[in-house]
């Protein structure tokens, strides 16, 4: 009899189906070199608000921290935009006593999809998928994919624009995306290009 193989290693994952949102700050780069102190206290103090305040209401979690951004789960859509409004708000608030050039700026970017995990992180095309149709965030901006915006429902409020066919970088087909942001603040600035 041949010795027993061990399991492979996407047998030792769980499979999961949620929403994920990948948010960051744009332009932490030039932030950090301007005054790394003063942008690490505003970021953990976000990070604290998001994690404290914002997701308990909306039934989230942080999967992990990329030093500045964040990956949230989600169980639902409604949850995911829910959560982005109050953490756009949230930011907003931080920044009010600051100078423009030192405001945290997010962008961030949802998607429903399957995905694998451990208890350390998640895997899979899906996220990043969420990471990429993030990067095409403009500033201040939340892009979601079509399977997210066909979950929410009609009661929702927000502002939903459909941006069409978008180019992923990487991604192989375009996939197509809408600009959804709370009602009366929808930004006209493009997405970004990535």
């Amino acid at each position: 009899m041949p010795p027993a193989q061990p399991p492979s290693v996407l047998e030792s994952l769980a499979r999961r189906h949620g929403v994920l949102m990948v948010m960051d700050v744009v332009e932490s780069v030039r932030l950090m070199e301007e005054d790394e102190g003063g942008f690490v206290r505003r970021w953990r103090r976000l990070v604290e608000q998001t994690e404290q305040q914002v997701l308990p209401v909306h039934g989230g979690r942080i999967v992990k921290s990329l030093g500045d951004g964040l990956m949230l789960e989600f169980g639902d859509a409604r949850q995911c935009v829910g959560a982005a409004f109050g953490i756009q708000q949230a930011a907003q608030d931080l920044n009010r006593p600051l100078e423009a050039a030192h405001h945290l700026c997010l962008r961030m970017g949802a998607h429903v999809t399957d995905y694998l995990c451990d208890r350390f992180d998640i895997y899979g095309s899906g996220v990043n998928l969420t990471a990429r149709i993030a990067g095409l965030a403009g500033i201040d901006q939340l892009l979601v994919s079509a399977g997210l915006r066909d979950q929410l429902t009609a009661g929702l409020h927000a502002d939903v624009e459909d941006l069409g066919e978008c180019w992923l970088k990487h991604v192989r087909n375009t996939i197509r995306l809408f600009r959804v942001s709370a009602p009366g603040s929808a930004t006209s600035a493009p997405a970004a290009s990535s």
